[in-house]
């Protein structure tokens, strides 16, 4: 199980290595691959979420006393793949949700 975890986290980190070096080098079309992984990475989230009757400020507030400096605004960007989810957050967002990794990077379709 760690294994997959820590695969799934250094799948995901490539991913985002790869999207600044192909933003960079104005490869926009290889980079495409890890747009989709994030949004279906985010998207994971926010049906957990549901699934569980959170809304975004009851999860803001829980991640907020955990120490992840992050607003329901910043959340619900996440969600919708408006903006990049990192590291920390992840880590925080899987506390909070009380669920395995495998279920946030389930990229399957």
């Amino acid at each position: 199980m760690f294994c997959t975890c820590l695969s799934a986290l250094i799948l995901y980190y490539k991913s985002i290595i790869l999207s600044t070096f192909c933003t960079y080098y104005g490869a926009k079309k290889r980079c495409d691959v890890n747009e989709i992984i994030e949004k279906k990475i985010c998207k994971n989230i926010k049906n957990i979420r549901k699934e569980l009757g959170y809304t975004q400020d009851f999860v803001a507030t829980k991640l907020q006393l955990l120490g992840c400096d992050i607003t329901r605004s910043a959340l619900a960007k996440i969600e919708v793949g408006q903006r990049h989810i990192y590291l920390d957050e992840i880590i925080f967002i899987k506390q909070v949700l009380n669920v395995e990794y495998d279920e946030i990077f389930n990229i399957k379709d």
